[in-house]
């Protein structure tokens, strides 16, 4: 056996006249081939497997320098366009990635694996699917978002991969860096904004490449991953750009980002151990000892329910997927609504004040991908996240911007129990909390900026260990509905979850 993949395990075969191949047969488990009644699958066998094996793998990505990556990068470019284009059909591949680039022993690329490829009309430019498939962080926004794919869905996943490829890493491996940036896309489109696009290049490449031609390539994938998909180039333009120096690029407008699920960045915490006491995203509530697991929480309201694809999920991508340029616009708070009744969707997002707009939008971006992600068919969800900075997320099909809302409510706590006498805890417990209230109470800076509403304060723990806390409500409250859900919420935490290591 050679290998195994969504269709099912990988063979080799040598055919009656000696030539040797790779034969895939259909898994049981598998979805794949059952519309088409595919059972088995036969392909060249190509002895380098498939470029991730080499790229991503640190002791084998020597191999491939410059030169060679810009075969590959030409060479699947080339195949995209024979898709597209030159074929009898305009087939859309739908899963392009570095794992369905398979290199003969010449390093050629061939493209392989099309189980979730389909065909469109000469005429037709677009269509669309109720039925999401792919693979995240390579699928273009207006694909996942509205199951809407083309040819420009294609062009998106070949300029992740062309980002990859340079960069050597991929894409869903930059939650996992210090690097502030949530995925490969956002990072090179930061270091293109800020004049030094080469950081992005493998170290591995620097003695073998050509830097004119590297930064070309960045400047070309940037083009691919454009946010609108009319302005993405076609595979045709795409080649004469790589080919051709005397063409032009046109400057790239800012990437639609898309974050992938939650489980490859993760962005949410499963609450099955959570009790449901606490104020829901009117207030931004976190106590912290030390520092441990408790990242975020994503609760997902069963409450009341639509249908996917329909109007109301519609508005609830789009008004989601706006939240984290209009939070950074707006200084760190942003509320919106969008379509009518019954259909309405209404949203809010959030950061803690002096956060650097840059990291509270890629915590807003994340949050607002992980609730589309995750919470499917609910019409009430929020999102709290502590990654490099803290922010919160809500939407709902009732109106409760502005008001004071004490339900629906959850917590969620570290169930690890403090090694600590719990009276003593409590009555430091109780001495930060009142402080922390009492100087929210006292603060008359009207602006966000100016930390309206918002305190975090320290207290000393026997065997020097500290106890962190952070309150928060959203400005759009008044001061006395502030104090009354903060006090509220003091009460359900020392009520609920006292002497957790930590909790929100």
């Amino acid at each position: 056996m050679l290998g195994h993949g969504g269709f099912g395990e990988v063979y080799k075969g040598i055919l009656p006249n000696g030539t040797e191949v790779a034969v895939k047969r259909l898994s049981k488990k598998s979805g794949q081939g059952a519309q088409e009644r595919k059972k088995i699958l036969m392909y060249e066998l190509v002895p380098n497997k498939s470029l991730d094996y080499i790229l991503f793998d640190p002791e084998k990505q020597g191999q491939l320098d410059w030169p060679t990556r810009y075969k590959i990068i030409t060479g699947t470019a080339r195949g995209i366009l024979y898709l597209h284009q030159d074929s009898r059909l305009t087939i859309i591949h739908r899963d392009l990635k570095a794992s369905n680039i398979l290199l003969d022993a010449d390093m050629t690329p061939k493209i392989a694996d099309f189980g979730m490829a389909r065909i469109i009309e000469l005429d037709q430019t677009l269509d669309n699917t109720s039925r999401i498939a792919g693979t995240y962080g390579y699928m273009s926004p207006e694909y996942v978002m509205h199951g809407l794919y083309s040819t420009k869905s294609d062009v998106y996943s070949f300029g992740v991969l062309v980002l990859e490829i340079i960069n050597g890493k991929p894409n869903s491996s930059f939650h996992q860096t210090d690097i502030s940036a949530s995925n490969l896309v956002t990072y090179a489109w930061r270091l293109w904004t800020n004049g030094s696009p080469f950081e992005l290049v493998d170290l591995h490449l620097v003695e073998s490449c050509d830097s004119s031609e590297v930064t070309r390539c960045i400047h070309i994938a940037l083009l691919c991953v454009q946010e609108n998909p009319k302005d993405r180039p076609t595979l045709s333009t795409i080649i004469l750009m790589l080919t051709s120096n005397t063409i032009t690029l046109p400057v790239p407008h800012k990437p639609g980002f898309f974050f992938g699920s939650t489980r490859d960045q993760n962005a949410a915490l499963c609450c099955s151990k959570t009790n449901i006491t606490m104020n829901m995203l009117l207030l931004f509530f976190w106590f912290v000892f030390t520092c441990s697991g408790l990242v975020s929480a994503l609760p997902c309201m069963n409450t009341s329910f639509f249908t996917p694809f329909s109007t109301y999920d519609t508005n609830r991508r789009l008004v989601l997927t706006s939240l984290a340029s209009n939070v950074t616009t707006h200084r760190g708070f942003y509320k919106a609504s969008i379509g009518q009744p019954p259909n309405i969707v209404y949203a809010a997002g959030m950061c803690i004040p002096g956060t650097e707009p840059e990291i509270c939008s890629a915590c807003i971006m994340s949050g607002s991908y992980a609730l589309i992600e995750n919470c499917r068919t609910q019409k009430e969800a929020s999102f709290w996240a502590s990654n490099r900075t803290l922010c919160m997320i809500r939407y709902s099909h009732t109106y409760f911007i502005g008001s004071l809302d004490l339900e629906p409510s959850f917590d969620v706590f570290n169930p690890m129990d403090l090694k600590i006498n719990p009276t003593e805890f409590s009555k430091t417990w109780k001495g930060l909390t009142v402080r922390m209230i009492q100087a929210i109470s006292s603060n008359n800076d009207t602006t966000w900026s100016g930390g309206k509403y918002y305190a975090a304060d320290v207290a000393a723990l026997p065997d020097s260990q500290t106890l962190y806390g952070l309150m928060q409500c959203t400005p759009d409250l008044s001061k006395a509905d502030c104090n009354i859900c903060l006090q509220e919420c003091a009460n359900n935490y020392q009520k609920f979850s006292l002497g957790s290591k930590e909790g929100l």
